[in-house]
């Protein structure tokens, strides 16, 4: 069934067939721009985040927060450039693209990126076992699914799914605001920790739902225990 054929469904008779008429043209345009849709959708949802996100390319500022500069001025240019390039590609292809060695040089840059900069994130006070694992199963996950996707003949919607996957940069952002406004506790400093806690969870589900990974969500959830598990076992051999 393509993407403008409307089932059958309760409404039957005239009026259903009228329905099915009015929806038709509106289905054919979503269809046909959805490129760009999928575009300003993205556009739309990193924006709010992108002034603070590129300040960062700021030596003094990186620094002043403890970052090293150069892993995240690869980090916050390599992941929109290989987000925007996919999305330019997919306009101008009109089908989901398949990664070429442009992407895997963008991809594998911002994932070793990702890799140095939460080895400084880890070390924050505020950074507990679950929000560690999170980040570290995700940029593990992140990785694997590039690496089928490149290896396993460079599949098309495994690429997507890499693509989409980075679209965790907004939704950890939006949930991140999105919880003290839910519950106010949340927006106390003692709750700092149990806000990112619940933010990293949330947003990670998110992420994985939109990138639309085969048995993403279960996939997440034990690597996040497997990682958890790992570094608790590490612990207690070495206080051995």
């Amino acid at each position: 069934m393509n993407s403008t054929t409307i089932p059958s469904g309760p409404v039957s008779g005239p009026l259903g067939l009228q329905m099915q008429w009015l929806a038709q043209p509106t289905l054919s345009a979503l269809s046909r721009y959805r490129p760009e849709l999928e575009t300003f959708f993205v556009l739309a949802m990193y924006s709010p985040f992108l002034v603070q996100t590129f300040s960062f390319s700021s030596a003094k500022l990186s620094r002043a927060r403890g970052y090293p500069y150069l892993p995240m001025l690869v980090h916050i240019f390599m992941g929109p450039l290989y987000v925007l390039r996919y999305h330019a590609r997919y306009a101008a292809l009109r089908s989901w693209p398949k990664p070429d060695t442009t992407d895997l040089v963008l991809f594998t840059l911002f994932n070793v990126s990702s890799f140095f900069l939460e080895l400084r994130r880890s070390r924050s006070p505020y950074s507990t076992a679950v929000i560690r694992s999170g980040f570290q199963a995700a940029i593990l996950m992140h990785g694997v699914i590039f690496a089928v996707s490149w290896l396993g003949g460079k599949d098309a919607a495994l690429f997507r799914s890499s693509v989409k996957f980075i679209n965790w940069f907004a939704w950890f952002r939006l949930t991140e605001r999105a919880l003290p406004v839910l519950d106010p506790r949340l927006g106390q400093v003692k709750n700092f920790a149990t806000k990112l806690e619940l933010t990293m969870v949330l947003s990670a589900s998110l992420a994985v739902w939109e990138a639309g990974v085969p048995g993403g969500l279960p996939l997440i959830v034990g690597m996040v225990s497997t990682v958890l598990l790992g570094e608790r076992v590490l612990a207690k051999m070495l206080m051995k």
